[in-house]
């Protein structure tokens, strides 16, 4: 029996230095992100087969090119709002569902996890998380929105290494101190 491959998953999230990925009052990181890490988020997303994200994320930063899968509560099956948006509850459709969907339009081997914290989470309890490129910005926000809903005031390499991920790389953005770390999964992708 051939088991098939799945996509590679690369969590792509800016954090303040204590863990959030918002400040209170939720705004978003291209209000408060170095121009060199929006820079850096936006050639990587522009590399990516699918991204999967919230629907606040998606409302956030509306691109009607890219290919997107957007999680949602308010429907019963997987359904396409845009000729690239693919909306979907993962709580009542399959991941399997989702790629399958979303493949019959663009093949999926690479794609981002762009959040918010429920897509965080979700794909962290699915164990689905093969690799994190996390920028840290040189701020405090002391609240507001954590990198996953059990992360609180933790550090996010703390919360990266809970999820038993490995830092493989730590490298200066710009003279401010932003610094891009990126981790793995030692065991690397599920699949041939």
């Amino acid at each position: 029996m051939v088991v098939p491959s799945r996509p590679r998953f690369t969590l792509i999230v800016v954090t303040s230095r204590d863990g959030y990925i918002a400040p209170e009052g939720g705004a978003p990181p291209g209000v408060w992100a170095s121009r060199e890490e929006q820079r850096l988020f936006r050639h990587r997303v522009a590399g990516l087969d699918w991204t999967f994200m919230g629907r606040r994320t998606h409302e956030l930063a509306w691109r009607p090119n890219r290919r997107r899968v957007v999680f949602t509560a308010a429907l019963a099956g997987p359904e396409w709002r845009h000729p690239l948006h693919l909306w979907a509850d993962p709580g009542r459709v399959s991941l399997d569902a989702m790629l399958a969907a979303a493949t019959a339009v663009h093949p999926a081997v690479s794609c981002g996890i762009l959040g918010g914290v429920a897509v965080h989470d979700w794909f962290a309890a699915a164990g689905l998380i093969d690799a994190v490129e996390l920028t840290i910005e040189p701020l405090t926000f002391a609240g507001g929105l954590p990198l996953f809903s059990w992360s609180r005031g933790m550090k996010p390499c703390h919360a990266l290494s809970g999820l038993g991920l490995l830092q493989v790389e730590e490298q200066p953005l710009n003279a401010g101190g932003t610094r891009l770390l990126r981790f793995e999964r030692p065991s690397g992708p599920i699949g041939p």
